[in-house]
């Protein structure tokens, strides 16, 4: 993926997560790094299905800091930790 973003004009990856239906046991980090090392941004999005709605909840480039970045997240405490 990591090679399509380099060679690629336009590109983009959407990732679906885990743990949609109740809490994760762990967070899959795959999309993390194929974002750092393309160097482009994630886009975090959402579904509320009970709203009928879909939206953006922010865009950021991954620092490197995993640890930290994933912390940035609106309900972080819905996961565990990294």
């Amino acid at each position: 993926m990591v090679e399509r973003f380099k060679t690629s004009e336009r590109f983009q990856l959407a990732v679906t997560p885990e743990g949609t239906r109740k809490r994760a046991k762990d967070w899959k980090k795959g999309f993390y790094f194929i974002a750092l090392k393309a160097n482009v941004p994630i886009v975090v999005a959402y579904f509320d299905y009970g709203k009928k709605e879909v939206g953006t909840k922010g865009v950021f480039y991954p620092t490197g800091d995993v640890d930290k970045d994933i912390h940035t997240a609106c309900h972080p405490e819905n996961f565990v930790q990294v």
